[in-house]
């Protein structure tokens, strides 16, 4: 839903609401091999399920609602005030296996909240152009989940073997911010910006294990036979990314530009993480409190980002292309994993627990060309259009430092997901006008 109101020839009030719900079957698991427990066997299909797991049901429910204000104060000055909040759940049942044993089965539920304010200044002059503004985000997010591993319980003699874990975050968070782009000449531009950041993080982790079946969050009761995690930490953090660009037009319809750029994601606590298996780094014989918030924290990532590109038009705007090359060095790069943890004191790991770790370094560098073409109008009524848009890109992804939880750098031996090589899109589309029940609009195919 949205809505514009135009208070006065200065002042526009925009609001908007959305909604989801969505109760779709839950994506399960799925087994590689033949349980070697209790022969349960390997589905023929990945999308085969035989789930047993039934103590919730898939529900996803998410809003947000904003206001956006605008007001011109002058020829020359527009403030702009934008104040959202949005809230989410989800509840789903993942049956890792997808077979009726429990010998997997993880419940979970997932909350998050967040509100934001942000107000700017922006000023449109003959050759300076640009805003400044102030930006504050209160965000939560929780969740809690049961890992139901009955099967092995049985065997171990602890029926109901259940692991589970509770984690909230907080954040609470400001900046300052400024964008500012001269023109020098008719054709050459320079475009300075900056933004200084605080970030406060708190968080809670509690991993408990039971035995008697599903927690009360899920509809037990069962009994508390240990507490892996009890954390309770808040950090602060703050940063200075500043921008420069430079922008030089070639012609009427083309320009060749450089950007260097600083970025900055911010730290936290694992939500994940297990306070008993933090090591004694220091080697005294215990595992003092500021080893457990060393463990359990990981600190904000950094990249210097760089690009040289080139942008065009051709055909009174029907032909539009660029092409990019990038470099981005990060530091401190922030990666979700897992560590083994000894639980019996022997000397092996004989169990696994979640933790995110900074990395070291990693150096990302690529080519983008990406373009659209309208290249045929008019062909069944007077304003249709034909259009085709495509996009090739080249990225080579790498760790340059990457320290597992032993100290060694495993560099060699890492690679950052999610990264092709290679990437190529192409897209056809129709765009024709179109009335329903005397309302004009556009069918786009």
């Amino acid at each position: 839903i949205s809505a514009e109101w135009d208070v006065t020839p200065d002042l526009d009030i925009r609001f908007s609401m959305d909604g989801t719900k969505d109760t779709s079957a839950p994506r399960q698991g799925h087994r590689l091999i033949t349980s070697l427990f209790t022969g349960q066997p390997v589905l023929k299909n990945v999308y085969d399920t035989r789930a047993g797991l039934n103590v919730v049901d898939q529900n996803v429910e998410a809003f947000g609602t904003s206001i956006v204000a605008e007001y011109r104060l002058n020829d020359k000055i527009t403030l702009k005030n934008i104040l959202a909040y949005r809230e989410d759940e989800s509840v789903t049942p993942i049956d890792f296996d997808s077979l009726a044993a429990a010998d997997l089965d993880v419940p979970a539920i997932y909350e998050n909240d967040q509100l934001s304010e942000e107000f700017q200044i922006n000023y449109s002059g003959e050759r300076l152009n640009g805003l400044v503004g102030f930006y504050y985000l209160d965000a939560n997010a929780s969740t809690v989940f049961d890992v139901l591993l009955d099967t092995t319980g049985q065997i171990i003699g602890l029926p109901g073997l259940n692991a589970q874990t509770f984690g909230e975050v907080n954040t609470e968070t400001w900046s300052i911010f400024g964008d500012f782009t001269y023109d020098i000449t008719d054709r050459l531009h320079l475009t300075l910006g900056a933004r200084y950041t605080e970030d406060t993080r708190s968080s809670v982790v509690k991993r408990s294990t039971f035995i008697g079946g599903f927690s009360e969050f899920f509809g037990g009761s069962p009994i508390l036979i240990a507490t892996t995690s009890d954390f309770n930490g808040e950090a602060d953090f703050d940063d200075f990314s500043p921008r420069l660009s430079v922008a030089y037009d070639l012609t009427d319809n083309s320009n060749i530009y450089f950007t260097y750029a600083q970025g900055f994601k911010g730290g936290g606590f694992d939500p994940r993480g297990q306070t008993t298996a933090a090591p004694d780094l220091d080697g005294d014989g215990t595992v003092s409190p500021s080893e457990v918030f060393q463990f359990m924290q990981f600190d904000p990532e950094e990249v210097d980002s760089f690009e040289v590109g080139y942008k065009a038009n051709h055909l009174n705007g029907k032909l539009n292309y660029s092409l990019a090359g990038f470099y981005s060095d990060y530091k401190n790069v922030q990666v979700p994993g897992s560590v083994g943890v000894d639980t019996d004191g022997d000397g092996v790991s004989d169990s696994f627990t979640g933790v995110t770790t900074n990395a070291g370094a990693a150096t990302i560098w690529g080519i983008e060309f990406e373009g659209n073409y309208s290249f045929a109008e008019a062909v069944f009524n007077s304003d249709d259009l034909f259009n085709a848009s495509w996009s090739l890109g080249y990225l080579d992804a790498q760790y340059d430092e990457f320290i597992d939880a032993t100290g060694t750098d495993v560099a060699d031996q890492r690679v950052i997901q999610n990264t092709p090589d290679w990437t190529a899109s192409l897209r056809l589309a129709y765009d024709t006008p179109f009335t329903i029940a005397n309302n004009q609009g556009n069918m786009l195919i």
